[in-house]
């Protein structure tokens, strides 16, 4: 005779729909809470099994048929979940640069010249230092001539004419004279300012008697 059987079905807890459940020649899944309903054929007195399976895992329970036409069975299955470890991003390795090239140097060629020489660029101020140096002019407003040969051009040194130098003047310092015995040097710088000021006392007292003498 049949037997109603029913029930809920969870995962981890979870109501799940699509667990498949099964009962000897009777098959069905859960719906979207869980719930399952099949009704096996169960002679009276016996017992048949339910078993319920989700994602490769299963449980099962033993139901008997006792005239009552109906049981009830439910299912926890419970299962841990792997995290599947990320796959770590490949490194990206360097790629080595290389190093540059240095560009040759021109060696002098022989001779005891100094052709060939590559020359760099001179600043202008240490150039006329140089010149005034060589020339033996030392004026502050002399002319000297700083155009200079680009950088790389091969240029020959022309060696300068030799330069007689004449020997300075004597420039010893003479001594002054030693003042002789008579006034102190400041009276004798004081004097004239001195004359000056008694000869304008003289005239104002002389006028002032005038004046005086006028009015009486």
């Amino acid at each position: 005779m049949p037997l109603f059987i029913s029930g809920h079905v969870t995962v981890n807890g979870q109501a799940v729909q699509g667990a498949s459940v099964s009962a000897g020649n009777s098959h069905t899944t859960t719906d979207g809470s869980g719930f399952y309903q099949l009704s096996p054929s169960v002679a009276n007195g016996s017992g048949i099994t339910v078993t319920a399976s989700y994602d490769g895992h299963q449980q099962s329970s033993s139901v008997t048929q006792n005239m009552q036409g109906s049981a009830t069975a439910d299912f926890a299955i419970t299962y841990s979940t792997a995290t599947p470890t990320p796959t770590p991003a490949p490194t990206a390795t360097p790629t080595a640069t290389p190093a540059p090239t240095p560009a040759p140097t021109s060696a002098p060629s022989g001779g005891g010249g100094t052709s060939g020489v590559t020359v760099p660029t001179i600043i202008p101020t240490v150039a006329t230092n140089l010149t005034k140096n060589m020339t033996g002019n030392t004026s502050a407003n002399a002319p000297v001539n700083t155009t200079l040969p680009s950088a790389g051009t091969n240029v020959t040194a022309t060696p300068e004419p030799s330069q007689i130098v004449h020997p300075a003047p004597d420039q010893t310092a003479t001594a002054a004279p030693a003042p002789g015995p008579g006034l102190p040097g400041w009276f004798g710088q004081a004097l004239p300012y001195l004359l000056v000021l008694l000869l304008m006392i003289a005239a104002g007292t002389t006028g002032y008697y005038l004046g005086k003498r006028a009015r009486k």
